[in-house]
This record gives C-alpha cells, structure tokens and sequence, in this order.
C-alpha cells in the first residue's frame, strides 16, 4: 500500500534561498524514492500567501496518512500552528539539517524545527518529528515511519519539560557546591564563579 503525505515545505527569504531549493528538492526526492506519494506544490512556501496555496494545493486530497512540514530554513511557528490546526491527519515536521561550516548558517532548520515542535506543545497539538538529511542512509525508512510512530503528546512534552528543568536544577547545586582550579594566567575569578 502506497503512502500518501501533504507535503508544505516551508522558508525564510532571508537564508541562502539557493540552497534552501536544493534542499528542497532533495526532500521530494527522498520521499518519491521512499514510494511515498507526495501532495502539494513543490515550491517553497515563503509567506502566508504562499503557505495558504500550498496548503489549499492538498486540501481537496482524501485519506491522506500524514501531513509533513518540511523545515527547509528557520522560520517562526506562526504557519506550522496555522497549517496543523487545521489539519484533519496527524501532522509531522522534517528540519532539515547543514553542514558546520563556519560563519552564519546557510539555512538554520534546526531551531526552526525546535521552535515548532516547542509552539505546538505549547498549543497543545500532537505532532511526529524527524530531523535528517535528505540523503541519510535510513532515510526511506525513517520517512515512512512518520506516519506509524506515535505522535508526541503536549503532555509529553510537559513532562520532558519537566525532568529536564529538575535536571538543570541538580547540575546547577553540583557546580555551586564544586571547586575550579586554574593552572596558568585567565581574567576569571573565583568571585565570578561564587556569584554565578
């Protein structure tokens, strides 16, 4: 049986556009050769206007078995929540990463992709998460475990949320209780750490 994902892959203008459409259609490529029939433009979707086309694009299309959000650059939450309110199918979000080259990110997906995830939690819609590269070994695999996996829930989130804070508390009693020696010159003082 075929998979059939409403595809919106979303962008910034203000990152390396080039690159950002390169990336693009490597994600439609990895999903055509995973077998999953991909719905919608295969354009970027840049603003409202051009997110409100793309989702229109696969709103007529019946039994589809997810609606993905590419993450192809940073962009705020405002269309993921926009577009997974509406939906009628479980919704995931595919950041896409780069590569650490130095200087300023070409795309910056992965706090796109962390801002979303965060603001739909915070909505509290269910969401499926995937965060790779368009070529990555496993990929069909992964891609089409999108649609069978879980979502993680808005309390899920909470209680993640939850365990990592006291975690961060605990670290932070560690290193007000623990002793730093400098061997050598450094402008740090041991008053500045005290106070921290």
């Amino acid at each position: 049986m075929t998979l059939k994902y409403g595809v919106v892959a979303l962008a910034r203008t203000t990152f390396d556009m080039a690159f950002a459409e390169e990336m693009k259609d490597a994600a439609f490529a990895a999903l055509d050769a995973a077998g999953i029939e991909a719905i919608g433009l295969r354009t970027l979707a840049c603003d409202a206007e051009t997110t409100a086309r793309a989702v229109e694009s696969i709103s007529s299309t019946e039994k589809l078995d997810l609606l993905l959000i590419i993450q192809v650059t940073f962009t705020d939450a405002t269309m993921t929540l926009q577009i997974a309110r509406e939906s009628t199918v479980p919704v995931a979000i595919w950041g896409i990463p780069e590569p650490r080259l130095g200087g300023r990110l070409r795309l910056n997906a992965y706090c796109g992709i962390n801002l979303a995830a965060h603001a739909m939690g915070k909505a509290g819609l269910s969401y499926r998460w995937l965060f790779a590269a368009p070529d990555a070994p496993d990929i069909s695999e992964e891609l089409k475990g999108l649609a069978q996996h879980a979502p993680v829930t808005a309390a899920e989130t909470a209680s993640t949320r939850y365990r990592d804070d006291a975690l961060a508390d605990r670290v932070i009693k560690r290193l007000h209780r623990g002793r730093i020696s400098v061997i050598g010159f450094s402008i740090l003082k041991w008053t500045d750490l005290r106070d921290w």
